[in-house]
Order: structure tokens, then C-alpha cells, then sequence
């Protein structure tokens, strides 16, 4: 049995070296793997969110009420989320634009939730008090 592990370990096209470079390789790989399946968790969840956000805005418009902070919010969403998908998709072909793709994307998210609180601010201080 000894013989046939050693036959087979002569056979093998790849030298030591090339066999320990594809070992790093599969080891850098396994982070790559690690961060895109977040990073595909992310454009999900920010695509779910997006579609019931705009989904309530068809429904409360149907009713006859409007709310533009809520297509504003479900069409950045939808955006984000698009974006986080083609990073995702580069980030499994190894392509370097990947990374900053991503980066990117969380910067849009947090830029759209600065930009929605502001626009919230705006509108309820144009908004009459009421008094008790």
C-alpha cells in the first residue's frame, strides 16, 4: 500500500512548490469565499427591504396617500442593492474592482440614511405643531 501512496505522490505533475503555492492560494481563497457571502447577504437583505418598502409605497398610494421620503428610501434601496450584487458577483471572479465596489455601496447606504433623516427633519418642521 506504502507503494502505490509514493507511485502517487511521483506521479503528481505539480512540485512541492506549486503544491504549497495552490494550498495559500485555496487558504486566501477561503477569506475571499467568506467576505462575498456576506457581502451576498447584504444586497439580499437590502433587496427584501427594498422591494416591501416600495411595495408599501404602491399600497398607501392606492389609498391616496404619499409619501416621497418612502420612494426616495425604497428606490436608494433598490440601487444599493444592485450595487452590492455586481460587487458580490466581482468579488467571486477575483476581480480587484470588487472591493471597492463594496466599499462604495456602504458609503451610498450610509450617505441615503443621512440624506433620509435630513429630508424627515425638513418635513416635520414644516409641519404645524399642536399645541395641548
Amino acid at each position: 500500500m506504502a507503494v502505490l501512496a509514493t507511485d502517487a505522490q511521483s506521479t503528481t505533475p505539480l512540485s512541492a512548490q506549486q503544491q504549497l503555492e495552490l494550498l495559500t492560494a485555496r487558504n486566501c481563497s477561503k477569506k475571499i469565499e467568506r467576505a462575498a457571502n456576506v457581502a451576498k447577504f447584504d444586497a439580499w437583505s437590502t433587496a427584501v427591504f427594498a422591494g416591501m418598502t416600495l411595495a408599501f409605497c404602491v399600497g398607501s398610494a392606492a389609498f391616496g396617500s404619499f409619501d416621497l421620503v418612502s420612494w426616495i428610501i425604497g428606490l436608494g434601496m433598490a440601487l444599493i442593492a444592485r450595487t452590492a450584487f455586481s460587487g458580490e458577483r466581482e468579488l467571486r471572479q477575483f476581480d480587484v474592482r470588487g472591493p471597492r465596489r463594496l466599499g462604495q455601496e456602504s458609503t451610498h447606504f450610509y450617505s441615503l440614511d443621512r440624506r433620509v433623516l435630513l429630508l424627515a427633519n425638513i418635513q416635520s418642521s414644516d409641519r404645524p405643531r399642536r399645541l395641548r
